[in-house]
């Protein structure tokens, strides 16, 4: 089974024939149970506590830092440290091959990143766990981890604007801010998830993007949040239910580690990653 059924399913039924996102999504998990699928390994098992932190599931998202979460420190250090060994790849002659790549670039991921013990750490600690088990409440798997330097930038294009991921029906992705974020950096922006749903439902395009001004006519201005803070400042958000961009028109460097959460029989997952 090749990831080109989901995906090409996906794109005719919803995409092309316009029939309820729900629908297909949730007839392709039927068909992918019917195949043996390559990801039922590294799989996750869902801990129930009623200490966990709860991430709002009529929101779509939960912010914490370093006070809650000892782990980040270290997280934080070491991913400075990373971007100091790392950013020199990117020189001049990089950015002429590679014109389009300036506002977000991958610095390291996946399993190079996880070879850090404070990775690790972080990623296996109670409180990351506790609050995805919570959330999702299902078998899940660790999809991706990367490591994201945006550089200053002029653009808004892509995933510079609002749009919704698409593995899921609903997914977690964890953002943790390296250095200190304000509004010059470009901060990761999203609409919590009940806003979004209003957005996605009023818009008759059909379009996966959209521009500020769709959102601006359609949702209360306290319905979007900006990831800004200090450094090790962090947020679970569910990037399939809240429309979101990030690295938009930066003026300073911003750094941010990214982690990815998907349940195991989440259409389109591509790849599941070993924790130590």
């Amino acid at each position: 089974m090749t990831l080109n059924f989901p995906h090409n399913f996906i794109r005719l039924f919803h995409r092309r024939l316009k029939l309820p996102k729900p629908l297909v999504y949730n007839a392709a998990k039927v068909l992918l149970g019917s195949f043996s699928r390559k990801n039922k390994h590294n799989i996750i098992q869902p801990v129930y506590t009623e200490s966990a932190a709860s991430i709002s599931k009529q929101l779509g998202y939960l912010r914490f830092n370093q006070e809650q979460v000892i782990e980040l420190t270290e997280v934080v250090e070491d991913c400075l440290s990373l971007f100091e060994d790392k950013k020199s790849q990117f020189d001049q002659e990089f950015f002429i091959a590679n014109p389009n790549k300036r506002f977000l670039l991958t610095l390291d991921s996946d399993e190079n990143l996880l070879k850090l013990n404070s990775i690790n750490k972080l990623l296996t600690s109670s409180f990351i766990n506790n609050a995805i088990s919570d959330y999702l409440a299902s078998p899940y798997v660790l999809s991706t981890v990367r490591l994201w330097w945006s550089t200053k930038n002029d653009t808004a294009t892509s995933s510079q604007m609002f749009h919704a991921d698409e593995e899921d029906l609903s997914q977690l992705k964890l953002f943790i801010n390296i250095n200190s974020i304000g509004e010059a950096h470009g901060p990761f922006t999203f609409i919590d998830a009940g806003a979004s749903e209003d957005v996605i439902r009023n818009s008759k395009t059909g379009k996966k993007k959209f521009t500020d001004e769709q959102i601006t006519s359609l949702i209360d201005q306290t319905s979007m949040h900006k990831l800004t803070g200090e450094s090790g400042s962090a947020a679970f958000v569910d990037t399939s239910r809240c429309l979101h961009y990030g690295s938009r028109s930066n003026q300073y460097d911003r750094l941010v580690l990214m982690a990815q959460y998907l349940r195991l029989d989440a259409p389109l997952l591509r790849q599941s990653l070993a924790l130590n």
